[in-house]
């Protein structure tokens, strides 16, 4: 496994593991000015070698960067040469990219106080805690503030079978839904992570709060369209604690449930609740009650590794607001 090494401005040097396959590559920072080196593994392209080793741009910034005459190799006496997007690169040669703070907002290894908490971590995967108030991915490659920015930023892994949008994961929760979510950090595991994920080997458990008592394995049913059709889909509930509120705007009793689902759809159990005539405290869209937040949170999950195959079980600790 090659290493990847990053030159700061104070001149400290290290290196630091990331995933099989990566290339040797130099970071060297000044105030407001980024240079990535990189060595071209084969011949081609610039503007194609470039995409292939910072998936994290998009074509139209490599476009832009290749424009302003921001990158660079060295001929075969050493001299630097500045290329353009058709520019051939030979196998072996060094390339340079000079960006400013809008290219490298997405350059791994920089976020060392992330919003999320990390749940487990390994070469393969990671499973972290997102908070309420955050979206999962990007809609668009110019997003910021999203939970796959945050995570990119910490581990540098993006899967060649995905895109930057995604980086990886394999499970996405509602803005305003807490909890459990995975990211692949290899093209292998994500793959299998993916087809795990949405398998009958995963066990799901989500934290809700709503206004009805449910004994030990109550079953509520929705109808969902799916693929234009319409079928019909369950949830577990569970009261597992009453959550008495007495703040002014919360005159009511609320209970604490653990509900298991098996695959899931999109806002299954929002509209599950909701369609039972028991909506989620702080679902305004389907009906609940105004609250501070959705009283909805991922909060355990069960599956097999998708590299070593031994169970794992993920536990994100309940927010709390609602265990208080």
């Amino acid at each position: 496994m090659k290493k990847r090494k990053k030159l700061w401005s104070v001149h400290q040097l290290y290196s630091h593991s990331f995933f099989p396959g990566a290339y040797d590559i130099i970071f060297h920072m000044t105030a407001d000015r980024v240079y990535d080196t990189f060595y071209a593994d084969v011949s081609g392209r610039a503007d194609a070698l470039i995409k292939k080793q910072f998936a994290h741009l998009s074509r139209s910034e490599i476009k832009t960067i290749l424009a302003a005459g921001k990158v660079s190799t060295r001929d075969s006496s050493g001299r630097k040469c500045t290329v353009n997007k058709g520019t051939l690169i030979p196998g072996g040669a060094e390339i340079t990219l000079e960006t400013d703070q809008h290219f490298s907002a997405h350059t791994p290894g920089k976020n060392n106080s992330p919003r999320f908490t990390v749940i487990f971590e390994d070469a393969h995967i990671l499973a972290v805690n997102k908070p309420a108030g955050m979206h999962t991915v990007c809609n668009k490659i110019s997003d910021t503030g999203t939970l796959v920015n945050e995570v990119y930023a910490y581990t540098g892994c993006c899967p060649e079978n995905d895109n930057v949008r995604n980086c990886g994961s394999v499970n996405r929760l509602d803005f305003e839904t807490s909890g459990i979510v995975l990211f692949a950090k290899t093209a292998e595991s994500f793959q299998k992570l993916k087809d795990i994920y949405h398998s009958d080997n995963v066990i799901k458990k989500y934290a809700a709060v709503t206004g009805t008592h449910y004994p030990p394995g109550t079953t509520l049913t929705a109808m969902f369209e799916r693929s234009k059709e319409i079928i019909s889909a369950d949830i577990i509930a569970e009261t597992i604690k009453p959550a008495a509120f007495s703040e002014n705007e919360l005159k009511e009793t609320f209970h604490l449930h653990s509900v298991t689902l098996s695959h899931g759809f999109r806002h299954q159990i929002r509209k599950t609740f909701a369609d039972n005539a028991d909506p989620v405290l702080g679902d305004v869209r389907f009906g609940g009650q105004n609250a501070p937040r959705l009283y909805l949170h991922a909060w355990q999950l069960t599956l097999p590794h998708p590299i070593s195959g031994h169970m794992m079980e993920l536990e994100a600790p309940l927010p709390w607001e609602m265990l208080n």
